[in-house]
């Protein structure tokens, strides 16, 4: 866990905006996050927790502290002769998260590539693109609850899933913090979406066949 006083938000938003953190805390392993909790310039005296920066502007310098999801690490929990569950920290690139997938040639992520922010973000949105939403392949999620100190293990469904919503925008906003996600992916058979947009005209005019790495 490293701190900074009055530092530069601009490398943790992507509009790149200069405005200053009175105290800045990099949370670079899930360990910090309980430490942070507890720690007397802590989470009692958080203005702010940062993601990727992504779906934000910062109007002004931020008072208090702000946390900023470091964490990173993915690994396969669980396989099948059909699926492969992976758990991704939620400090990863959502993208760059994408692409590893693809390039496993599993299949489930493959229409959200290009979507900015981190991994720990993309529940609380449920991001969407081309007809596929995260929800579509997320098998559950880690969360921590700031009140407790206790990790919730939520399922798809318990995480009320909606176009661009979920519980995380309602009754457990600003109550802790994503941890980690779990994805169910295909390894074979994989239900590819093309109807949706420009996708298949793109692909015939590349005279690429489908596959979850033309699609992403």
């Amino acid at each position: 866990m490293t701190w900074e006083d009055h530092a530069s938000l601009a490398p943790y938003n992507t509009f790149g905006i200069d405005a200053k953190a009175e105290r800045l805390v990099h949370l670079e392993s899930e360990a910090c996050v309980a430490e942070y909790r507890l720690h007397p310039q802590g989470y009692a005296h958080q203005s702010l927790l940062l993601s990727g920066g992504s779906n934000m502007l910062l109007c002004a310098d931020v008072p208090g502290t702000t946390a900023r999801i470091a964490w990173t690490g993915m690994e396969v929990v669980r396989e099948s002769d059909d699926h492969v569950w992976l758990n991704v920290a939620a400090g990863e690139n959502w993208h760059e998260t994408v692409l590893y997938t693809v390039s496993q040639g599993w299949g489930g992520l493959q229409n959200l590539s290009l979507i900015p922010g981190l991994v720990g973000a993309a529940p609380i949105q449920n991001i969407g693109a081309y007809g596929v939403e995260l929800a579509d392949s997320m098998d559950s999620l880690r969360f921590y609850d700031w009140a407790t100190g206790d990790i919730r293990v939520m399922s798809a469904a318990e995480c009320a899933f909606g176009y661009r919503d979920s519980l995380f925008k309602g009754a457990l906003k600003g109550q802790g913090v994503i941890m980690s996600v779990t994805f169910r992916l295909t390894k074979h058979s994989h239900a590819l979406k093309t109807s949706y947009g420009a996708i298949q005209d793109e692909l015939s005019a590349r005279g690429q066949e489908p596959s979850v790495e033309s699609i992403s």
